[in-house]
């Protein structure tokens, strides 16, 4: 878990990350490589592998036109985030119980966001990290591609539609 602070401009700070200057395919590669080394994972009994946290990476471009020698700027934020867990279904108990709780209550409270933003009311953005974290991809004129997996057997359909709803939750937010 990473420990955030906040500025006085509101720009989010992450202690203990290390930036990375990236100049080739392969730096990113590697990048990717150890990001998923990093990933915390665990067994339950629906997934041998199951994600038990979201993953962020934040990439800052910057370039400079080759003519006038004008700089642009951009952040994307790739997101991969676990996804909810029906603790009944999947067993878990102990330390994987926290963690499922944690992930859907994170979750439950993106959704939450989507919502407010629709609403055009004001979201509670510090209500998780991962929705503070999320903040500047949400709303205004950021983009935010939402792409979701779901399981096609029958027993999974709950959580199936719960996913959908999630993902239209998203596609209802306006620039």
């Amino acid at each position: 878990m990473v420990p955030l602070l906040s500025s006085r401009e509101d720009e989010l700070v992450l202690l203990d990350l290390t930036e990375k200057i990236i100049l080739w395919e392969e730096d990113m590669l590697q990048l990717l490589a150890l990001r998923e080394r990093r990933r915390s994972t665990g067994a339950t009994r629906l997934n041998t592998n199951s994600s038990r946290s979201h993953m962020l990476l934040l990439l800052r471009v910057t370039g400079e036109h080759t003519v006038n020698k004008t700089q642009s700027r951009g952040t994307l934020i790739l997101a991969d985030l676990a996804g909810s867990e029906n603790v009944s279904k999947s067993g878990s108990v102990g330390r994987r119980f926290q963690e499922a709780t944690c992930i859907n209550k994170s979750l439950s409270c993106l959704a939450r966001v989507f919502d407010s933003l629709r609403k055009r009311l004001k979201p509670a953005y510090r209500e998780t990290k991962l929705t503070y974290l999320l903040k500047p991809t949400l709303g205004g004129d950021a983009k935010c591609l939402v792409l979701e997996n779901v399981r096609s057997e029958p027993e999974n359909l709950d959580e199936t539609l719960r996913a959908i709803q999630f993902g239209h939750g998203a596609l209802q937010v306006a620039p």
